[in-house]
């Protein structure tokens, strides 16, 4: 094993975890679509898609700001870049990894709809890509009618792999180099019900399937992932211990409300430290820190000497039991 390990953090939006979002409907940027059940089409009100989605998921489209980052101690990001055309690809972190919009949609030309967003309207389908900050990004899906399609596909550039994690989210390879992470999926009706929803691998190609027919859900129905590098910067050993510190990313930083990440990083974790250090004792105290990191401080220090005595156990001991 070769330690010090260096990722390289990552971030984008994928309204589920990748920050990705997509919405389905015949929207205007400046009009909105009303409550409907899922037989009928819905009419256009005066809200507009931007309150769609704020109703769905409050703040979904929020961007971490640079100065919040550096004042927790992380290094401002690069901005991501906003396509144009529905297509291109959209890359976060320092590496060659990209999602882009379903190919399956008939989207039109990106219209600006926020500072940090863009939306591609088609005619069952509107996606909304937006700069989530913390190098992050999130593609944001919005489902008009019972006739929209269930499955979208998001095609990825410069990976060669695809796994999903015992959280839901998924993990993108090349070769064996970590270099993309999405969160777990999720998806909501115009009441606020849960959809249900998950990630697929088909023809190597993440898909999220949105099981929105035949339910009773009210449309618009908003389901987002949010994808970006790595949750884990860094992970070094002590000299002479048998210690880790481990470092989050700032797009860590950005989505550490989220009650999937602690097992998202602990499913991270175990996938990118060396062999020796892939114990249940060490993932719980990754998973404690990350549940626990409220007011979040870096590095987590991880003792390997420390026995698994549960999760439960573990938070009670302030992720250092004995």
């Amino acid at each position: 094993m070769i330690l010090p390990q260096r990722l390289r953090p990552s971030a984008a939006f994928v309204c589920t975890a990748l920050a990705l979002t997509v919405v389905v409907a015949p929207f205007s940027i400046s009009s909105a679509v009303a409550a409907t059940t899922d037989e009928t089409n819905p009419t256009v009100g005066e809200a507009g898609l931007l309150d769609t989605i704020e109703n769905a998921q409050p703040a979904i489209l929020d961007k971490l700001s640079n100065s919040s980052l550096r004042a927790r101690g992380y290094v401002a990001a690069d901005a991501v870049e906003l396509p144009e055309e529905p297509g291109d690809p959209v890359a976060v972190g320092g590496n060659e990894f990209s999602l882009t919009t379903t190919p399956e949609l008939d989207l039109g030309r990106g219209e600006t709809l926020t500072s940090n967003s863009v939306a591609f309207v088609g005619e069952d389908v509107t996606q909304v890509i937006a700069d989530k900050g913390g190098e992050s990004a999130a593609i944001v899906t919005v489902i008009d009618n019972a006739g929209a399609p269930t499955e979208y596909a998001y095609p990825s550039t410069g990976t060669d792999r695809i796994e999903i994690g015992e959280s839901g989210g998924a993990f993108f390879y090349a070769g064996e180099e970590l270099v993309g992470v999405a969160l777990a999926p999720w998806a909501k009706d115009a009441e606020g019900a849960d959809v249900p929803t998950h990630y697929e691998i088909n023809g190597g190609e993440l898909v999220q399937v949105v099981e929105h027919r035949g339910g009773g859900f009210t449309y618009p129905v908003v389901a987002d992932p949010w994808y970006g590098e790595s949750l884990i910067s860094q992970i070094t050993k002590y000299p002479n211990e048998e210690r880790l510190a481990v470092y989050g990313t700032s797009w860590y930083a950005a989505v550490q409300w989220n009650p999937a990440i602690p097992t998202q990083v602990a499913d991270e974790f175990m996938r990118v430290v060396g062999t020796t250090y892939r114990t249940a004792g060490n993932k719980s105290q990754v998973w404690c820190h990350a549940f626990g990191s409220g007011t979040y401080k870096q590095p987590w220090n991880i003792e390997h000497w420390r026995p698994y005595y549960g999760d439960a156990n573990m938070l009670a001991t302030g992720c250092n039991p004995t």
